[in-house]
């Protein structure tokens, strides 16, 4: 009789696991900088399984750039330009991203069942001519919203309720699934069976290394490459002639009643309308394993894993959470 075959090592097993985690992993590209992500792209090769490509970056450099993308990582994009306007113009948009070759693209829930109905159609024309057919995605509510925010924009009900009405309506229009908080998934996932794509935006990992962070400012930093970039003594001398500029100025009195502090590089006034957005403006999240457990397809994440000084190790490591224990 054969003696039975050895059991894997537990190491093996995990590897294993773990690749298999990685295909569920869309990385955000949040850039506007082309050689960036391209080289961010060819570094993710084999650990992530799509890249996003957003406005900041489809705006820069269009369809070509996204394609680029694609190239350099192997793989098609999720192109996460979140189309909303009237139906007709929704469906040619549509037509329009088949250059950039998507697997996936979406569009705002928020434009109706008309404009939904348009944009799955469309999608079934780039199938008709160029062979394959991208997955269609509604966002449902923004993961930067929370209940204030939504009452705030005239949405009734609570978030929960107005992401599984919208899922509802846009698998009756024929599309392929929805982009919704991980907080929403396993709601979603009851409701609309096992085939219809869900994408979960707001994946935050439960912890990562504290030198593991590339340092980041509030927005961008100026860079050497700017054309406004000033040397720290040219900082300090165009802060002088600002600082004497505003005490000829009507804004002076006002400035020093209010105790608002200017700084020049273009910060705002705290306090100001204009005020600078957070580094992390999302708050419905979870962790990676949260959400995956919860129901999802693919989990969108994009600073974790950026802004780590290995992008592919810090991939790695959240694949392997996600896994868990063999």
């Amino acid at each position: 009789m054969s003696a039975a075959p050895a059991a894997a090592a537990p190491a093996v097993v995990e590897r294993a696991a773990a690749q298999r985690a990685s295909k569920h992993i869309v990385c955000a590209v949040d850039t506007g900088d082309l050689d960036e992500a391209q080289t961010l792209a060819r570094q993710l090769v084999d650990v992530v399984g799509l890249l996003k490509v957003g406005l900041q970056f489809y705006v820069a450099h269009g369809a070509a750039g996204a394609h680029a993308l694609a190239e350099a990582h192997g793989a098609p994009v999720l192109l996460d330009l979140k189309f909303h306007d009237i139906p007709n113009t929704v469906a040619g948009a549509v037509r329009s991203a088949a250059a950039a070759a998507p697997a996936m693209l979406t569009v705002h829930a928020a434009g109706g069942a008309a404009m939904m109905r348009a944009a799955a159609a469309a999608a079934e024309c780039i199938a008709d001519r160029a062979g394959a057919r991208p997955k269609v995605l509604a966002v449902t509510v923004l993961t930067s919203f929370d209940e204030s925010d939504a009452a705030d924009v005239g949405m009734a009900g609570r978030i929960g309720d107005v992401v599984r009405r919208a899922a509802a309506l846009a698998q009756e229009c024929g599309l392929d699934g929805v982009v919704a908080s991980p907080r929403e998934i396993a709601a979603l996932r009851a409701d609309r069976g096992p085939d219809f794509l869900l994408v979960a935006p707001g994946v935050r990992p439960g912890k990562a290394p504290a030198d593991d962070r590339k340092p980041v400012a509030m927005r961008r930093r100026w860079t050497g490459k700017s054309p406004l970039a000033q040397t720290s003594a040219d900082n300090k001398k165009h802060a002088a002639m600002w600082r004497r500029w505003i005490g000829k100025s009507s804004l002076a009195q006002t400035l020093a009643n209010s105790k608002k502090r200017v700084v020049m590089g273009g910060h705002w006034r705290r306090k100001s309308p204009l005020a600078q957005v957070p580094a992390d403006d999302q708050k419905r999240v979870a962790t990676p394993a949260e959400a995956l457990r919860r129901g999802a397809d693919y989990l969108v994440i994009g600073r974790p894993i950026v802004r780590a000084a290995d992008p592919a190790a810090a991939a790695r490591r959240i694949a392997a959470d996600m896994a868990g224990p063999p």
